[in-house]
């Protein structure tokens, strides 16, 4: 029988990154801010105006574990988590580098945070590579919904509220997709592309740790298929994924180390590396 406090919210509603970056921009560790606190402070200190329900932002910074969530009374107050701050830092000075970040964020934040539209956001980042393709939405959030029933069998997927999923939700995730720079798609077609930071390439050599229970400190054999997966996250071709990987042992010996086998080339990571380590 499902929990009825079970998160069956599956949908990703339309956070956009400019309006989540702009949120993120002015939350502070110490000050607490309502939702209709920020679209004021938006609107009169940088001229920008957030769409008309103002807490689908602050809340997604909170489920992404950027922002702390506290009640008084019958209002809802948010303020700046320390990794909230970490990527606050980075957005001031490389505002794609963040968005590349806030990504990998929603990629990995089910097995954090619990959220079942951070499980949907990683599905369809995970179809949209496998297909290199965006243009058919339908297709992408009926395979969702079928992966839906497969793992959650326990949830009522006919009731009135709850759990649903549609194409719309699949163009969120989109938008999401298409504001990492350099771009990875032309039209509707998906181009991997090259990427400058080598951090990005570690964090989705940890999420392959994590996401399948290998050991920090055992090596892992760079096979087609690993090595897929590890360019899978940040839509990366295979030239830039390897030589990132190869810059990483050059620069972060203490963290990752290369060796080649007659198995092939093996990577190790030997201690977790999250978005704290940037």
């Amino acid at each position: 029988m499902s929990n009825p406090k079970e998160d069956k919210h599956f949908y990703v509603d339309n956070a956009s990154p400019t309006e989540v970056a702009n949120v993120l921009r002015i939350l502070t560790p110490t000050i607490g801010k309502t939702p209709d606190d920020i679209a004021l402070e938006l609107t009169r200190d940088y001229g920008y105006s957030m769409q008309k329900d103002h807490s689908y932002s602050p809340r997604r910074l909170y489920d992404l574990g950027l922002a702390e969530q506290y009640k008084n009374a019958s209002k809802t107050f948010y303020t700046l988590s320390s990794i909230g701050s970490k990527v606050q830092s980075i957005a001031s000075y490389d505002e794609y580098y963040a968005y590349d970040i806030l990504h990998y964020l929603h990629y990995t934040g089910y097995r954090i945070r619990g959220r079942k539209s951070l499980w949907s956001y990683r599905k369809c980042c995970e179809l949209i590579w496998s297909m290199k393709s965006i243009g058919d939405k339908q297709h992408i959030a009926q395979m969702i919904q079928s992966f839906m029933a497969m793992e959650f069998p326990e949830l009522d997927f006919s009731a009135k509220v709850g759990a649903r999923f549609n194409h719309t939700a699949v163009g969120a995730v989109c938008t999401w997709l298409k504001a990492l720079s350099p771009s990875a798609f032309a039209q509707h077609q998906l181009v991997p592309r090259s990427i400058e930071h080598y951090e990005l390439s570690l964090l989705a050599l940890d999420d392959l740790y994590t996401s399948t229970c290998i050991r920090y400190g055992d090596p892992i054999i760079l096979s087609e298929e690993i090595a897929d997966q590890i360019r899978s996250i940040f839509l990366v071709d295979p030239q830039c994924s390897y030589d990132n990987l190869l810059l990483a042992t050059q620069i972060a010996s203490h963290i990752i180390s290369k060796r080649d086998t007659l198995a092939g080339t093996a990577f190790t990571l030997k201690r977790p590396f999250t978005v704290e380590d940037l």
